[in-house]
């Protein structure tokens, strides 16, 4: 009787793969409900369903994996903020639209509250910024409007959904769940910044 067959190796680098996403997505969760300080490998390893050693193994500790979390999230930032794309693409975009945007949403929100920003999360708020600016003088965007107020409005505006679930759950009324109303909330944040370009472009904008 034989015993049982040795995973190849690249069964084993997709069961580590698949381990790491587990591993990364609890995290986010649990960051984004407890902050660093208050967040618990132990509960991150349960709801991955993996041994905590894992954590050590892969990330180094939670440092290291709250590190990881905060480097998806710029990945997957810089996919979105092009300066080549309409301005209401990109706003329309950092909607969240499903749990795991929302996740990250409530963790920026978090880490602002308590003053604990990341120097990545600073600096992306400093490129907005010379982006709206850049806008306006392209006659993209209204060059009479502040360019750090709209700063400010957009990002807390695209984020709501997340940070204000309740609030948000009385918006959707009939959308059949989260997911339904932020398709629909995105829509709108995207025809709200076309409204924002000068007078004579707004029918012109992309």
């Amino acid at each position: 009787m034989s015993g049982r067959r040795a995973p190849a190796p690249d069964e084993r680098k997709r069961d580590a793969e698949r381990s790491r996403r587990l591993i990364l997505r609890a995290a986010l969760g649990e960051f984004s409900r407890h902050g660093f300080q208050g967040a618990r490998v132990a509960r991150i390893a349960a709801e991955a369903g993996v041994n905590a050693q894992l954590i050590s193994y892969y990330f180094g500790g939670k440092q290291g994996l709250f590190d990881a979390v905060g480097a998806a999230w710029l990945r997957a930032e810089e996919r979105i903020d092009d300066a080549e794309r309409p301005f209401p693409e990109v706003v329309a975009d950092y909607v969240p639209a499903d749990e795991e945007r929302r996740d990250f949403a409530r963790l920026l929100a978090l880490r602002g509250i308590r003053g604990e920003p990341s120097d990545d999360q600073l600096a992306g708020m400093r490129h907005a910024l010379d982006d709206i600016r850049r806008r306006q003088e392209a006659g993209e965007l209204d060059p009479g409007l502040d360019p750090g107020c709209l700063l400010l409005l957009l990002v807390s505006a695209a984020s709501a959904p997340a940070v204000y679930p309740d609030t948000a759950a009385i918006a959707a009324s009939s959308d059949s769940g989260p997911d339904a109303f932020a398709e629909r909330y995105a829509a709108f944040m995207s025809d709200l910044v076309r409204r924002l370009a000068p007078e004579g472009r707004q029918d012109r904008a992309p």
